[in-house]
């Protein structure tokens, strides 16, 4: 018997044309730069928006009752326990894109896996990872947002549509997975759209092909059943906020808040520009052209729908679509090289014969490498853009405690309570500058005592705008935020003469010269502790004479920040 032990055996290749040190090399750079741009990467502000979401999930909170939200639910409550894990920290955008992750990866597989049912698998590679390195997509995908799933999502969509024949089984899990895709985000009806006419072009092509014949019957029959499992995800959703008493809120955030007339390219329809007619005609001469390859029929029906996808959402999207923001593209680009591999593929593969060997083989690793040169070139990975933000959001959690508000555009620094129910973005702007609804943040900032605020992105010229300039001071070394407070005296005062000034957010202050506590009579009482101060005229007498005396929220200096006094 003998005494050796099995010698370790290497994976079998994965992608065959591939060996595995060339698919394991690609993959370890693409994570490496993920992982580099993830940790120093400016945070949009759509993302501690997104987190602030999660947050409310995990104390208790119902999104759309208790929180703004303007998106579907399903991706901010998976994410929930993630977030409870990992706590309160001012970086916490960082460890949550590395959530993200995985859906790229399974993005890059699912492309693949959709391509190598019409292309060599090698083919089919290259064009997946071509697509998952656009710029567009890489960067967009790191960042945290619903978005990331969604395409993931669409991907997994397109892999298990062309893997088999159209069966009921199928057709239920398709509409499975796009009421999934629907439970992420109501942009999904684009997709649904462009799959819609991609198919209805097919069948319109094989409909003049007398070697074609498809049963309409069973047709229908196939197209009733996935559109009846795409109800079960959003049915689900609908049920459980119903149960709990939130179903008008639901409805308002995710839908009706989202309409509004008119707004950005709604006002100035996009569908009669010519690019847009140029496109409509490139994808239909496309489809021909494809139609008439020589292939197989399953392979050319395959190579149509996988070429129309994107290319129809491109059309909707760009055409229709009012508002349109770079992580709308995320479910475009990934499919753009394999589209263009799949029209290409008939010329292509009698070129290819004609290259040398070894120029073939390191084409696709040149261009590869070209890729990566592109994205480096366009974001710098070891470039730290994103400590400012870090540093502010440690600053307001530093100087409040937990249900202590804290107004700003979108987040209320993940882990705060904001005054102001909506979220000030494009949508809810529009609605303000439209009178469509009212711009009562004074109000809200008074009755929550809220003594912290970023007043960056309110309505510029606005009463609320000017009601924070006129009651919030900015800290010194932080600019960017602002706390409770107002200079009382920009002169020197004598002793025993009374500054009288307005109080309007009822909280707890003290005066301070510079740094230090001003000595004095506030309200006819010895100030010589924080004072709570309720909204209305107050007044103070310095004990000894002072000049730049300024009224400023006692939380902030307890905190160590201090007024930026000019």
């Amino acid at each position: 018997m003998s005494n050796k032990r099995p010698g370790f055996t290497l994976p079998k290749l994965s992608v065959p044309g591939i060996t595995w040190q060339g698919l394991a090399a690609v993959l370890l750079v693409i994570l490496a730069l993920r992982i580099g741009y993830s940790i120093t990467k400016r945070f949009d502000s759509d993302e501690p928006q997104h987190l602030h979401v999660v947050w409310a999930w995990t104390t208790g909170q119902l999104p759309y009752k208790d929180v703004f939200d303007n998106h579907a639910p399903l991706f901010q409550w998976l994410s929930s326990p993630l977030l409870w894990l990992i706590g309160e920290r001012s970086d916490i955008v960082i460890p949550m894109r590395w959530a993200m992750l995985p859906l790229y990866f399974l993005s890059l597989y699912f492309v693949f896996r959709a391509g190598r049912t019409v292309l060599a698998p090698t083919a089919a590679w290259w064009a997946a990872v071509f697509g998952c390195l656009l710029p567009p997509f890489f960067a967009t995908s790191i960042e945290f947002r619903p978005d990331d799933l969604w395409a993931a999502l669409w991907f997994a969509f397109l892999a298990v549509l062309v893997e088999g024949r159209a069966t009921l089984r199928r057709a239920f899990a398709l509409g499975l997975v796009m009421g999934l895709t629907f439970a992420v985000s109501m942009k999904t009806t684009l997709l649904l759209l462009a799959i819609g006419f991609s198919i209805a072009l097919l069948l319109l092509m094989k409909s003049f092909d007398k070697s074609q014949r498809h049963d309409l019957g069973r047709v229908l029959q196939t197209a009733a059943v996935g559109l009846a499992a795409i109800l079960i995800a959003p049915a689900a959703i609908i049920g459980y906020f119903w149960a709990k008493g939130a179903l008008k809120d639901l409805y308002y955030c995710v839908i009706a808040h989202n309409i509004v007339p008119g707004l950005k390219r709604w006002g100035h329809p996009h569908y009669l520009d010519p690019s847009i007619w140029a496109l409509a005609a490139f994808l239909v001469g496309g489809a021909i052209v494809i139609y008439r390859q020589a292939a197989p029929g399953g392979i050319r029906d395959r190579r149509v729908l996988l070429f129309l996808a994107p290319l129809f959402y491109m059309l909707v999207l760009y055409g229709f679509w009012p508002d349109i923001t770079r992580e709308d593209d995320l479910p475009l680009y990934p499919l753009l090289p394999l589209a263009g591999f799949i029209l290409l593929a008939s010329p292509a593969a009698v070129g290819w014969r004609l290259v040398p060997q070894r120029l073939a083989a390191a084409l696709p690793w040149i261009a590869f490498a070209g890729l990566l040169a592109w994205l480096v070139s366009i974001e710098r990975p070891w470039k730290r853009e994103n400590r400012r933000q870090m540093a502010i959001m440690s600053s307001v959690l530093k100087m409040t405690k937990p249900g202590d508000y804290f107004m700003d555009a979108k987040s209320g620094a993940v882990f705060r309570p904001r005054p102001f129910y909506y979220v000030l973005e494009t949508v809810t702007r529009a609605r303000l500058r439209g009178h469509l609804m009212k711009d009562n943040v004074p109000e809200c900032l008074i009755d929550t005592h809220t003594a912290v605020a970023d007043p960056r992105q309110l309505l510029q010229g606005s009463a609320s705008e000017k009601f924070v300039f006129d009651n919030y001071l900015p800290l010194a070394g932080t600019m960017e935020i602002r706390a409770a407070g107002k200079l009382i005296e920009n002169n020197s005062t004598p002793a025993g003469e009374p500054i009288r000034f307005e109080v309007a957010i009822p909280t707890r202050y003290t005066v301070l010269e510079g740094h230090e506590r001003a000595a004095g009579v506030l309200d006819g009482v010895p100030l010589d502790q924080p004072r709570d101060l309720k909204p209305g005229e107050h007044s103070f007498v310095p004990s000894s004479p002072h000049s730049h005396l300024a009224l400023f929220w006692a939380g902030a200096v307890d905190a160590g920040y201090y007024p930026a006094l000019r």
